[in-house]
């Protein structure tokens, strides 16, 4: 299912400090259609909600494209920017492998599951 055939939103929950964003819907193709969408409302997290620590959670995702993956590289640095946090997790096994072909995984904090010890320390 791609972004562009959904209503599309995404799903937030404040955690402490830590905010956690889920990807509304099953097998989710995050292309170039839905990026502006999403980059968007995490900005709107980022920059207006002021919410610097961010898990982003791709249980739902299936595939994303290379302007997804560029997009994540600019989350991720605006957040060091503001001293806060980005970590990925729940990410299927071709898309991790994409980060770790990257060596993104060496930037990139990525997770198995979502890292509950980190929103309970917040």
């Amino acid at each position: 299912m791609t972004c562009s055939s959904l209503l599309w939103r995404l799903e937030t929950q404040d955690i402490g400090d830590v905010t956690v964003c889920r990807f509304d819907g099953r097998d989710i193709e995050l292309d170039e259609e839905c990026i502006q969408n999403i980059r968007l409302q995490l900005s709107h997290l980022v920059e207006n909600l002021d919410r610097h620590r961010l898990v982003l959670d791709f249980s739902n995702v299936k595939y994303f494209s290379s302007v997804a993956r560029n997009m994540l590289i600019l989350l991720h640095n605006r957040l060091r920017e503001l001293d806060g946090s980005l970590i990925l997790c729940n990410l299927a096994d071709p898309l991790r492998e994409i980060f770790a072909i990257t060596h993104l995984d060496r930037v990139i904090d990525i997770r198995e599951n979502e890292p509950c010890e980190l929103m309970v320390a917040g």
